[in-house]
C-alpha cells in the first residue's frame, strides 16, 4: 500500500472509530453498562472489514456492468438476500430523489423569475381540493336514476359550478 493509501485508511479507520464508539457509549449508557476499549476497538475492525467488503462487492458489479461508477442497483445488488434492508435502502434511494427533484424544481422556477414555486405548488393543491370536493358534490347529488323510463328524476336542482374569479 502507498503512503497516500495508508492515510487514507487512517483516516477512514479514525472516522469509524469516532461513530462507533459514538453508537456504543449511547446504547450502553441506556442499558447502564459499559464498553471496553478493546470491545470498540474489535467492533471498529469489524465494521472497517465489512466496509471493505461491501466497496470490493460494489466496484465487482460495476465491472460487471462495464461501468467505472457505482450506481444504486450496484448496492441493491449486493444486499439482494437480505429483503428487508434492500427495501429500506430503495424506500430511502427514494426518498433522496423526490426531495432532489423538488429542490431543483424550486432553484428553476426562482432562478427563471416565477413567483415563489412553493406558493404555485399550495395554490394547485388548493384549485384540486376545491375541484375534487365540487366534482363529489356534484356526483352524489345527480339525483337516482329511473330505470323505467331510462331518465334521471329532475328532483335536484343543479347549478353549474363556477369557478371563482381571479384576484
Amino acid at each position: 500500500m502507498s503512503m497516500e493509501e495508508d492515510d487514507v485508511q487512517a483516516h477512514l479507520k479514525a472516522s469509524i472509530w469516532d461513530t462507533v464508539s459514538e453508537l456504543v457509549d449511547q446504547e450502553t449508557k441506556g442499558l447502564g453498562i459499559s464498553a471496553t476499549p478493546t470491545f470498540i476497538a474489535a467492533l471498529v475492525q469489524l465494521v472497517f472489514d465489512q466496509l471493505l467488503s461491501v466497496g470490493e462487492d460494489l466496484k465487482a458489479f460495476a465491472d460487471h456492468a462495464g461501468r467505472r461508477t457505482i450506481v444504486p442497483d450496484d448496492m441493491f445488488m449486493v444486499t439482494r438476500k437480505n429483503g428487508q434492508l434492500t427495501e429500506l435502502l430503495k424506500n430511502h434511494y427514494s426518498l433522496l430523489l423526490s426531495e432532489k427533484k423538488g429542490r431543483q424544481e424550486e432553484e428553476y422556477h426562482e432562478a427563471h423569475g416565477h413567483s415563489s414555486y412553493k406558493d404555485n405548488q399550495d395554490r394547485k393543491l388548493e384549485d384540486s381540493t376545491v375541484v375534487d370536493s365540487r366534482k363529489k358534490s356534484t356526483e352524489n347529488n345527480r339525483g337516482d336514476f329511473d330505470d323505467d323510463s331510462d331518465e334521471f328524476d329532475d328532483d335536484l336542482d343543479l347549478e353549474p359550478i363556477q369557478r371563482p374569479s381571479k384576484r
